[in-house]
């Protein structure tokens, strides 16, 4: 977790709900507490200043996500600027027929994926069609890979890792359509990657003090080696919002940055959070030492499970 994000986790606010993506932060707190939580995360870095946006009749957009407030329940839909032209990749442009697929299968997956309710999945589809239209994109085609989207969601079919590696090959008509069809007659094995390149991951950095045998359990869904650069630049400039950067002051310990392994990869942000959750949890209950300071422990009701004894 970004130091940012730690400290507005542990902050004194009723947050019910956080997210960053960048620097576009979503949040639900309380209408009362708007005005000193803008003020207090204007005042964690003084080059980052955030400005804020309320809802309005109970609509607030984030990123391509309008994200309404119905009663007690969040209902999210497609979000699209006003200045959006609906210019995609024209069908008649000089590319491959993959690349104008792929632009119509991005619009669909994101439809079933982005929108909360399904009764408006359909009118989203239909309107993805009309603009495609515009763009000469054939009905048929729209239709196949429409089907395709629907058929991949509901097999719920978890993608396995193949052992070829891909090769970039410049679109030249008549040419490349031939080549890339006897290419995949060959086996190529991708070099694998080394743990500091891996991204979605929970990993796992040990205190280099043999005696202290404490561990920090993080995620991120960057490569390690961005986010051990992170806390290598907390502990320079003696950060007392980086875990690690506290261990360091408070004990003259190094964290052994070289050695730092992989936990586990993961597919979404959703499952990344929820196993770092878990292994901090279930390190805390057989009490073995943590460098973390800013923990979520998972229910209580599944403790049992992780316990060894």
């Amino acid at each position: 977790m970004h130091p940012v994000d730690e400290l507005i986790n542990s902050s004194a606010f009723d947050i019910l709900f956080y997210c960053r993506f960048v620097d576009d932060i979503f949040v639900i707190i309380k209408e009362s507490n708007v005005t000193n939580f803008h003020k207090f995360i204007n005042s964690i870095r003084s080059f980052l200043k955030f400005t804020i946006e309320h809802e309005t009749e109970y609509k607030l957009p984030y990123l391509d996500v309008m994200v309404t407030r119905i009663q007690e329940k969040i209902d999210t839909s497609i979000y699209r600027k006003p200045t959006n032209s609906y210019r995609y990749l024209n069908f008649d442009s000089h590319v491959s027929i993959q690349n104008k697929k792929a632009v119509i299968y991005s619009l669909a997956y994101r439809a079933y994926n982005l929108i909360s309710n399904p009764m408006k999945i359909n009118a989203e589809l239909n309107f993805i069609r009309e603009i495609l239209n515009r763009n000469n994109y054939p009905d048929f085609l729209i239709t196949r890979v429409f089907q395709n989207v629907y058929n991949k969601l509901l097999s719920n079919e978890s993608q396995v890792e193949s052992d070829d590696s891909r090769i970039i090959l410049p679109f030249v008509d008549g040419v490349t359509q031939k080549l890339s069809k006897a290419l995949r007659n060959y086996k190529f094995k991708p070099n694998k990657l080394d743990n500091s390149n891996n991204s979605n991951i929970v990993y796992c950095i040990s205190c280099s003090n043999e005696d202290c045998k404490c561990v920090y359990i993080g995620e991120t869904n960057r490569k390690l080696k961005n986010r051990i650069y992170e806390h290598k630049l907390a502990i320079r400039n003696f950060s007392d919002v980086n875990a690690i950067s506290n261990h360091v002051m408070q004990t003259g310990h190094l964290p052994d940055f070289e050695n730092a392994s992989i936990v586990h990869k993961c597919k979404t942000n959703h499952e990344r959070r929820c196993l770092e959750s878990i292994e901090i949890t279930r390190r805390i209950l057989n009490n073995y030492p943590l460098i973390n300071t800013n923990i979520n422990l998972i229910p209580r009701e599944y403790h049992k499970l992780l316990r060894s004894d």
